[in-house]
């Protein structure tokens, strides 16, 4: 028995490590935790995201789904991370938080890593746990299989077997060499087309070609953190000016109300705003919301010797197989190349005439309303198609293609339509 601890079950898809070196789980278990686990179980798993960017423009939100009920232990310390809410690390004194740090480590087809919190260049990071040591905590178990792309797992700290800090890589396909060393503990449910994107900066050496930041990060509401926060405030006293009472025409059925006379059933917590001010920082932030409806995006970096800075339209269509796309705009773009290529050509004709009545300058307030409105690239299309200062070997989301072109292009020029793997581009300089 104990030779078979360590079998990896091989029938069926995607199934997991049996054994954890300790003897048998009870069953496969697998990559994506789904085998055997019921639904309560799974309603319950803490959902998290990381927002990020590629040279500070925005490359989009990735959501993921954190395995508690298989590694409750590390799922625990990466949720803290992602909402720093452990506060300062007491060896380092820098904030037990992903934000602001950098993915340091990218291998097309292979994984992205990232998650140092204190150097930047996976030499360091600390974790939640042992702060009173050296800021790790042992492998909790090899229960998961690193079987396909978009896995979530532990990277050893300092290189060290064993050692888990804050340090984290997400796969771009299966690696089984990786099972029985690492610790997969969670999943990519949304956002798995940007690790495509996320690959475009690095490298075959893993040193990434651009800055590639967690600009933002933290937890989602779920299930996980609904019961987490349930248990916390009926141990709380409740607000200041909050009683419990029982409803006189039931008993039995008790309700909370307020000294200002607002009642509820729901338990006021802590975080339950005063109701009569509540109606007033509504007010507030709608006319905030609305005043900031028409701000305009960060002003981009000035363009550099040897750079130009390039704007794209691109119009996604189904492969060659036949195979549908998918965008922002549309969940499946079926129409052909040749189609999304006339669509373009036509764009081009509308683009060329307010060129001739208005210039360069309406011309590129046309082109960024349409890119808006009919780009199908997610990240380009909200600040107006803008792909910003590019060099001329700068391989971007649609190839070496569209820097190439964005070269050979005058200042008030519009490309033919361009090819690229993404699909089809109209490729503009303004600048």
């Amino acid at each position: 028995l104990k030779a078979m601890a360590g079998v990896v079950q091989q029938s069926g898809t995607g199934l997991g490590i049996v054994g954890d070196g300790k003897g048998w789980s009870g069953g496969a278990t697998r990559s994506d935790g789904e085998a055997s686990q019921p639904q309560a179980i799974k309603e319950k798993r803490p959902k998290v995201f990381l927002e990020m960017t590629i040279e500070n423009r925005p490359l989009g939100r990735i959501v993921l789904e954190l395995f508690g009920d298989v590694v409750p232990k590390t799922v625990d310390n990466f949720r803290c991370l992602c909402t720093g809410e452990r506060g300062l690390s007491a060896i380092s004194g820098k904030p037990l938080h992903l934000k602001g740090s950098i993915f340091h480590k990218i291998i097309p087809g292979k994984f992205v890593q990232g998650g140092d919190i204190t150097r930047g260049d996976g030499s360091g990071g600390h974790s939640i746990y042992n702060q009173d040591g050296d800021g790790t905590f042992p492998d909790e178990n090899f229960k998961l299989k690193h079987d396909r792309p978009g896995l979530l797992s532990m990277a050893h700290h300092r290189g060290e077997p064993g050692k888990n800090g804050s340090q984290f890589f997400i796969t771009s396909a299966a690696s089984p060499r990786l099972d029985g060393k690492h610790v997969v503990f969670g999943r990519v449910v949304d956002g798995l087309g940007k690790l495509s994107k996320l690959e475009s900066a690095g490298t075959p050496s893993g040193r990434p070609l651009f800055k590639v930041l967690v600009s933002d990060c933290g937890e989602l509401e779920s299930e996980a953190q609904r019961l987490r926060q349930r248990q916390a405030d009926q141990q709380a006293p409740l607000p200041h000016g909050w009683e419990r009472r029982e409803s006189r025409s039931r008993p039995g059925l008790f309700y909370y109300q307020h000294e200002g006379g607002h009642t509820q059933f729901e338990r006021p917590s802590s975080r339950t705003k005063d109701p009569l001010g509540a109606a007033v920082e509504l007010a507030k932030r709608r006319r905030l919301e609305r005043e900031q409806v028409a701000a305009e995006a960060p002003p981009a970096r000035a363009v550099r010797h040897g750079e130009v800075r390039a704007w794209h339209i691109l119009k996604r269509h189904r492969d060659f197989f036949g195979k549908p796309a998918s965008s922002w705009r549309q969940r499946e773009i079926s129409w052909s190349k040749k189609e999304a290529k006339a669509a373009l050509e036509k764009l081009k004709e509308k683009l060329l005439n307010v060129a001739i009545g208005g210039g360069t300058q309406a011309l590129q307030r046309k082109f960024e309303n349409y890119a808006r409105q009919e780009s199908d690239d997610d990240v380009t299309a909200k600040v107006g198609g803008d792909l910003g200062p590019i060099m001329k070997k700068r391989k971007l989301f649609g190839g070496l293609e569209i820097a190439k072109t964005a070269f050979e292009l005058e200042v008030g020029d519009i490309s033919e339509v361009v090819e690229s793997g993404e699909g089809c581009h109209l490729v503009a300089r303004f600048e």
